[in-house]
């Protein structure tokens, strides 16, 4: 359901309603007429939006989710629900002190074979109607396939849904080079082998980034050919 239903996407494909709805404007918006200037540019011509939006890979809510806060503490629910997790704040210390945090735990393996970086940014253009933050970073995908979503929540907040569809974030490649997307469907068997990651190791990434220099000059010629 979830491959069909809500699919990865180039982030063109999934602009906000509200952008979608826009006039583009004809010829020069900027124009100075009989001494008086006009400006009827929009958000259609941004040059920082459409190259965002161009770039971009979205990653779209798989479930409906419940969120229900009460008490200082933060339940959390969903129609198909594939795992979610909180960290404990002595993870961010004194930072973000009115927030609960949730990682969703997501259902998509991304396999990536150059190493390129991504950098990964909450769909803030998608998302006027919520409060909370999906938090960012730079990724590859390489080395960790894992493509979960941290987010910080609210603790003014009462009750919400965060719908089905709604895209979440945008992973933007920190390349010149056009990024295809290649989505298969695979059997519970191999998706679990793809779920091997750097967190397998108490050391982390790090230590999955010296076994892959490692391996890489394993490559080379044998020195005793």
């Amino acid at each position: 359901m979830i491959f069909e239903v809500t699919p990865i996407v180039h982030a063109y494909k999934a602009t906000p309603e509200w952008w979608d709805n826009l006039r583009k404007p004809e010829g020069n918006p900027y124009r100075i007429v009989n001494n008086r200037a006009f400006n009827n540019a929009n958000m259609k011509t941004c040059s920082g939006f459409l190259e965002l939006y161009k770039r971009g890979i979205v990653l779209e809510n798989w479930s409906d989710r419940i969120i229900k806060i009460a008490n200082n503490r933060m339940d959390t629910w969903a129609s198909f629900d594939t795992g979610c997790d909180i960290h404990d704040k002595q993870l961010y210390g004194e930072g973000f002190k009115n927030y609960f945090h949730l990682k969703l735990t997501s259902p998509w393996f991304f396999k990536e074979k150059t190493g390129v970086k991504f950098v990964f940014l909450g769909a803030e253009w998608n998302l006027e109607d919520f409060y909370f933050r999906v938090l960012p970073g730079v990724v590859d995908y390489k080395l960790n396939s894992s493509t979960h979503i941290n987010m910080m929540i609210p603790n003014y907040t009462s009750e919400f849904i965060i719908p089905i569809g709604l895209p979440l974030a945008i992973m933007v490649p920190l390349s010149e080079k056009k990024v295809k997307i290649r989505q298969h469907l695979v059997s519970e068997y191999e998706w679990k082998k793809m779920s091997f990651h750097s967190q397998t190791s108490f050391y982390g990434w790090r230590k999955f980034v010296q076994l892959d220099k490692r391996n890489q000059k394993r490559e080379s010629k044998c020195p005793f050919s």
